[in-house]
């Protein structure tokens, strides 16, 4: 078959300076195309999540025990980056540039929030964890882009006042952790945070307890996890919760040149609703410190397995 008449391809496959190095035969290759190898490998369009299975608390002999971090440490998605010196730099800036980590606010990051710095005077093991929470953040830090997600069963089952104070937890420690890592992201773009808070203006607590409130309609796990014996005031909730937001909101219009942020949230909200009210003065709050707010809709929800269809 003639080819003559066959396009050829624009983009630069080979570098005509064959290098010795760390590399391999990839060195033959164009940074570029070496930098879309790493990409497929690190299947860098799939979000990178954080590991449910050992906390900072754990043990070195839970650890071992552990399934994920015992045996397949070079195995999935991310076998590429011990490959060799030059091959994990390469791919770790594809990774830290171009990956998206997602992390989930609730329960799970309780144990991040305390004693971020290691301090000599704890007993060894508590050194230990705390080192781990450090690295944890740092690690967190190197990532271009972040996104924090409250799923619908935190929705339906945490305290509020818990997952809400949580922004301002981590913002501070992302804040931290950009100024103090040591191997940031070596592009030249900034920080890209993305809040994505689901249904919380459309779920009864925190924004829409409006009296008579019917408990028939609160999911159980949260009236013993946070409610407790005693009726609950939801209006004094309601507040807390929008003062967490707002000390948020509050604290990345301060720190804007290190970052740019974006909040999502359901906003297709009955008319008169308080949860509506509530999200109007949330928009302006974001309006007035700079940091944009983008509406979701029902099928955004369902897509993003923030919402199950019906």
């Amino acid at each position: 078959m003639s080819t003559e008449n066959t396009p050829v391809a624009s983009v630069k496959l080979f570098d005509t300076h064959e290098k010795v190095s760390g590399l391999g035969t990839l060195s033959r290759l164009t940074k570029e195309i070496r930098q879309e190898i790493y990409g497929i490998a690190l299947e860098i369009d799939r979000p990178i999540t954080a590991k449910k299975c050992c906390t900072p608390e754990s043990t070195f002999d839970e650890r071992a025990e552990c399934k994920v971090h015992s045996g397949a440490k070079n195995t999935g998605r991310f076998n590429i980056l011990p490959v060799s010196k030059d091959v994990s730099e390469e791919a770790h800036w594809v990774l830290f540039n171009r990956g998206n980590l997602r992390l989930d606010l609730g329960p799970a990051f309780r144990v991040y929030f305390t004693g971020w710095k290691p301090n000599t005077d704890y007993h060894s093991s508590e050194i230990l964890r705390l080192w781990r929470v450090r690295d944890m953040w740092l690690a967190t830090a190197r990532y271009r882009f972040v996104e924090l997600v409250l799923t619908q069963e935190i929705l339906e089952t945490e305290n509020p006042e818990e997952y809400t104070v949580q922004l301002y937890e981590i913002a501070t420690r992302l804040f931290e952790g950009w100024k103090d890592a040591p191997h940031g992201p070596t592009s030249p773009e900034e920080h890209s945070v993305t809040i994505n808070l689901g249904n919380l203006f459309a779920e009864i607590i925190p924004f829409n307890a409006e009296p008579p409130v019917n408990l028939d309609q609160i999911d159980l796990l949260l009236l013993i996890n946070f409610l407790g014996p005693t009726p609950p005031d939801f209006e004094k909730i309601a507040s807390k919760c929008m003062r967490n937001l707002k000390r948020f909101i509050s604290l990345v219009a301060r720190c804007k040149e290190l970052s740019k942020w974006k909040i999502v949230a359901f906003d297709q909200l009955a008319e008169e609703s308080s949860g509506l009210r509530s999200l109007q003065v949330f928009k302006k709050v974001c309006d007035r410190g700079g940091v944009k707010f983008e509406g979701l809709s029902r099928i955004t929800l369902v897509e993003e397995g923030l919402e199950d269809l019906e």
